[in-house]
């Protein structure tokens, strides 16, 4: 859809129309309100670009008795988003739905859906040129998950406790990536970490299936704070200066590597 066309008023009520919970955008008459009005809507200029409905389960009683904040639930249109829109928040939400990528405004920064119930393909390469935080965790995404297409402009990507399979290639992560999230998820093959970048600071590959002798990663992490890994996927693990990583932390079967 050409989205320019539309009133943004009519974006928003349509990206909405599958929540189970509507009545908090709508009058006690059933009118819509302006979505200038809703909860968790940022307005600039007239155009909306803000949407922040994510549940902080920390707050999660409270959340459910405040009557202005969106019930959990339902479907979500994400083709709906303004294009106006830089920073899109549904976490916990518990909604089902499909991500088409390259549908996501060209403005995004920031995209937060975990803990939803999202189905489908994730094609990285469709991303937002200039998105710096995605977050997909726990959700049902499948497929393979091409980490060379993650835009050059992300510090964070969180993709754990997905479906995602196949093999990954981390020769081409972006330089300023902070936070990789892969764990809980099939991934299989062989893998090296000789390329990451050097700002990397916390990655987790643990709960996958790979399986090999050694793990080489690149002997020049200054930032690396924490690596997660199953213990029992690689017998040996060591830097490309020949330097061994060791176990600093267990919990269960997980291992913590510095």
């Amino acid at each position: 859809p050409n989205k320019e066309l539309i009133p943004q008023q009519t974006l928003m009520e349509l990206l909405v129309q599958g929540l189970d919970d509507k009545s908090v955008f709508r009058y006690g008459s059933g009118e819509c309100q302006d979505c200038g009005c809703w909860y968790g809507v940022s307005i600039s200029d007239s155009k909306v670009v803000t949407i922040d409905w994510g549940v902080d389960l920390m707050y999660e009683a409270a959340f459910n008795e405040e009557e202005d904040l969106p019930q959990i639930g339902g479907s979500i249109y994400l083709h709906w988003i303004p294009d106006s829109v830089t920073s899109f928040n549904i976490a916990h939400m518990k909604l089902s739905g499909t991500i088409d990528t390259s549908l996501l405004p060209s403005c995004l920064l920031r995209f937060h859906v975990s803990d939803n119930k999202f189905s489908g393909e994730f094609i990285t390469k469709g991303l937002p040129r200039s998105i710096e935080n995605v977050d997909v965790d726990v959700n049902a995404l499948f497929g393979n998950l091409d980490l060379t297409e993650i835009p050059a402009s992300v510090r964070c990507f969180f993709a754990a406790r997905n479906h995602f399979c196949g093999n990954l290639d981390f020769t081409s992560l972006p330089s300023g990536l902070k936070i990789l999230s892969l764990n809980g998820n099939s991934f299989c093959g062989d893998i090296s970490l000789q390329f990451l970048p050097a700002s990397i600071e916390f990655l987790t590959l643990e709960d996958n299936k790979f399986d090999q002798e050694t793990l080489i990663l690149s002997a020049d992490l200054p930032r690396l704070h924490v690596i997660r890994i199953d213990p029992e996927s690689f017998f040996d693990i060591h830097d490309t200066a020949g330097s061994k990583y060791v176990k600093v932390s267990a919990s269960g079967t997980k291992t913590e590597l510095k």
